[in-house]
This record gives structure tokens, sequence and C-alpha cells, in this order.
């Protein structure tokens, strides 16, 4: 069994202090006290004297309860104890210094050694402070409850017992978790809940709510990294209320794997295209990053979902690879500027394409979207100079809020058009964006 080291809070009645310390049977304890003033004795005399307490204000205060003096009651060595004096026991932070001080040397002198603080006696800041205390540094609190014959003190049939401050805990994690997911740091959000759910022996509700968002944060925290199976699972116990994440996640799972079988070699059959939720999954995720301010990150997934809705063109209408392009195939398909332009690549039949030719030749395989690559290509080719220029790139230009904002307007329009222009009945800004908040209903 774990010793214990208790740090309790000393009033003007002695009963509190003697049934808390006889139950916990401390091997040292640290009594936090008041000084002595010109109005009165401070709560320091119940501890090595016997009697009652005098004051100039009130006269004589007559507590419930034994008038010997603790350390008597107690039969303590020198060596049990220490008195840890506070100059104004009205006064919380001063109180809580002298607390969090004792703690903080008891770590020191007995490392591993279980902290309980007894809140009971002393005045009403004393006990807040020690409550703050054992909530901060998770430490057991207790209180000795017992008959009441006013509002002044607990007297007859005392007992000592532990005060939970687990809800409060909760309810704060709660609140911690609900900010972390408005600003989309997921794995934070996860931890947390993590760490509050540790040595849970109860479950109420506010234990249900942390569960609940552990589960979601740590969805969405396999989402924002692609590892999109993980999330799925996750999501689907939620039922009705992922219901629209849980669909659109699907699609994208099932297009990606699609999408992979036909990189790695798989032929594109007719009729089972490649959908653009894989597209608008890294448009979306570059604007979580965006709205993070990781603007450089941001703009790297805005040039993927850019490159990735090219290759998903190029596979749907012309079964392209746009690392696997084959020149004799696409001779007849594409004009001869375009032809020429991709020659330059190499002397072999097989090339790479990059982003600019992979859309070059998508407007000659596409009739609908011609007018809208010739639209769009001027200021495109200009924009990749903000993203070649990133750190994560090939430069060493940390990308800026306004650049970042300009790239992301001109993808954002530039799909809009590609999506009208194919008719598309959903088009990328029709695609659900994470929550950035979670209902607390279980």
């Amino acid at each position: 069994m774990k010793e214990i080291v208790l740090i309790v809070t000393v009033g003007k009645s002695r009963d509190p202090v003697v049934v808390a310390h006889r139950d916990l049977n401390p091997m040292f304890t640290v009594f936090v006290a008041s000084k002595k003033t010109s109005t009165q004795s401070g709560s320091e005399y119940v501890l090595h004297h016997d009697g009652e307490i005098t004051s100039s204000v009130k006269g004589t205060y007559t507590p419930h309860g034994s008038q010997t003096a603790i350390i008597t009651q107690l039969n303590l060595e020198p060596n049990q104890y220490k008195v840890a004096l506070v100059e104004d026991p009205d006064n919380v932070t001063e109180v809580y210094k002298v607390i969090m001080d004792a703690y903080v040397a008891i770590q020191e002198s007995h490392p591993h050694a279980e902290v309980v603080i007894e809140m009971t006696a002393g005045t009403k800041c004393m006990s807040a402070a020690a409550t703050i205390v054992a909530y901060e540094e998770s430490l057991r609190l207790s209180a000795v409850q017992g008959t009441r014959t006013d509002l002044v003190q607990v007297w007859g049939n005392s007992f000592r017992g532990n005060q939970s401050l687990r809800i409060a805990e909760h309810r704060r994690a709660i609140r911690i978790v609900q900010q972390r997911l408005q600003s989309r740091h997921y794995r934070d959000a996860k931890r947390r809940c993590e760490e509050s759910l540790v040595d849970v022996d109860q479950t109420t509700s506010e234990v249900k709510q942390l569960k609940k968002l552990r589960d979601i944060s740590a969805a969405f925290m396999h989402w924002d990294e692609f590892q999109h199976d993980q999330a799925l699972t996750l999501l689907r116990r939620y039922g009705s209320e992922m219901s629209k994440l849980v669909t659109f996640l699907s699609n994208v799972e099932k297009n990606k794997n699609k999408f992979q079988n036909y990189y790695q070699g798989q032929p594109a059959s007719e009729g089972h295209s490649i959908g653009i939720e894989i597209v608008a999954d890294v448009y979306l995720n570059a604007i979580r990053r965006g709205e993070q301010g990781r603007y450089d990150d941001a703009i790297g997934r805005l040039y993927r979902a850019l490159e990735l809705q090219a290759q998903v063109l190029l596979l749907n209408y012309g079964n392209i690879r746009t690392n696997n392009v084959s020149l004799v195939d696409i001779e007849s398909r594409v004009s001869p500027t375009v032809l020429q332009v991709l020659k330059k690549q190499g002397d072999q039949d097989k090339i790479k394409i990059a982003l600019l030719d992979s859309y070059r030749l998508l407007a000659d395989l596409i009739p609908a979207v011609k007018s809208v690559i010739a639209d769009h290509m001027s200021e495109l080719t200009g924009l990749l100079d903000i993203r070649n220029d990133s750190i994560l790139a090939h430069g060493l230009t940390v990308i800026t809020e306004e650049k970042y904002t300009k790239f992301l307007a001109f993808v954002t329009r530039f799909f809009r058009a590609l999506d009208k222009a194919l008719q598309r009945s959903r088009g990328i800004e029709d695609y659900p964006q994470l929550h950035t908040e979670v209902s607390l209903e279980v």
C-alpha cells in the first residue's frame, strides 16, 4: 500500500483535522495554518495549544469538540510534520502559493508517496486554494463530514471522505477538446480525451461524452492523415449524425482504391470511372491547413488537388496515366502543337507528364473543357511560381496568407468552371467539410 503525505488546512476547530489524520494515517503531514496577528491568535494556535482561540474583535471563540492541541492528540514527533503559515487566510492567491510550495517540496522529499489534500478546516479561501491545487495536480481531495448544528462547523459523528473532482475535470476537458476540434488540432483533441479517461471508475454523462469526442477526434485525425479506412470504422459508430461524412468518406475510399489499381496497371474499364471525391478530399484538406495558418502546407495540397483533378480526368476520358503516357497511342487524338510539346520530354515513346502538360492534353481530349482550360492556363502558369518558390517545393520562400488566399481562390474558380463544363451533378464545393462542432448528445 502506498504511503501517504497529508496537506491539511487548519481552522479554529481541531476535530476535522484530527479525524482526517487518524483515518489517513499519513507518514508526514503539512499543516497549513494562519499566523497570529494583533487581533487574533491565528489557527496555528490550535496546533500546539489547548483551549479556546481568543480574538480582540469577537472575544473568545468556543468550538465544538476537543480543546486539546492537535499535535498532542495525534502524538506527533517534530520529524513527522511541518507547519506552513499564511499571513492572510482570506487571500486565496497567497494560500494557493503556500499549498503549492508545500506540494512541490513533498515531491522532492517523498517522491513515491501519495499526496492527499484535506480541505475541511480553515477559511473558505483556504479550502478553495486546497481544492484548486488538488484539481490542477490531480491529487486526492479529502473532506470531513458529519452532523451540523449550525453553519459554522461540522460536529458530531464526523467521518472523512474523498471528494471527486473528476466531473469538473471532465467538463473542463470537454471544453478544451471542443476548442481543439474547432481549430482542427485533432491529434491533440484525441490525446486530451485519452488522458481524461485514464482510471475512470464510473460512467457519467461526461465520461460518455469524452468517449464520443475521443472517437470522433481520432476519426478526424485519421481522415486528416489520409488513413480513410480507420476513420470510416470510427465514424460508422455514430449513425445518422455522421451519415453525410460517412457517405463521402466511403466514396473517397472506394475511388482511391480504384485510382491506385489503375495506376498500378489495371485498365480503366468503361462505366467504372473514378469519382471526384478523391479530389474534393485533398481540396478540403488543403483548406483545413489554411485555416490553421499552415499556408505552405495548404498550397502544396492545393497543387496536389490540381494534379489529381487532371489525373482523374485523363483516366476517365482517355485511359491515360500521367506516369506512363504513350505518344504513339495519343498521336491521333491530340493536336500537333500539344504533341510537339509532349515530345520535348524525350525521344522515347513512354513519357511522364507534369501538371501543365496534363491540362494541355486534357484540352485536346475533352472538347467540353477546352475553353475552360484555355481561359485559366495563363493564370495557372503564373500561380505555379508561388508553389514552386515555397520551402516545401523547390524554393526557400515562406508562403503568406495573401498568396495562399489568391491560390485558393483560383483553384476554387477553376474547379467550379470544370464542374459546370462537365455537367457534374455534384461539384467540388458540394462535399462536406469535417465538423468544427460535435454534438454532445450520447
